[in-house]
């Protein structure tokens, strides 16, 4: 047991790294491509960097705009429905 384990009873990042079975699975993880929610598939790792982008930034604000204006034409769809009953 190292002395980080001792006091804390868990091992460093450096020590479950030097197993290589972890590390498999690790960088498996952080390699693995996720969609973003403004549409762009990037890797785990690269997900922080992205959000503070531009390009992330107008993409969000535009589908944010377009969720907004996609409920206000159903709710005047709705309201038509129930006027022509």
């Amino acid at each position: 047991m190292s002395d980080t384990e001792k006091k804390t009873g868990s091992k460093t990042f450096k020590e479950y790294y030097a197993d290589p079975e972890f590390k498999k699975k690790h960088l498996a993880y952080v390699k693995e491509k996720v969609m973003c929610d403004c549409g762009k598939e990037i890797s785990r790792s690269n997900m922080s960097a992205h959000v503070k982008t531009k390009l992330h930034q107008k993409k969000l604000d535009r589908s944010v705009l377009e969720d907004i204006e996609k409920k206000y034409l159903d709710m005047i769809l709705q309201e038509q429905i129930k006027n022509n009953k």
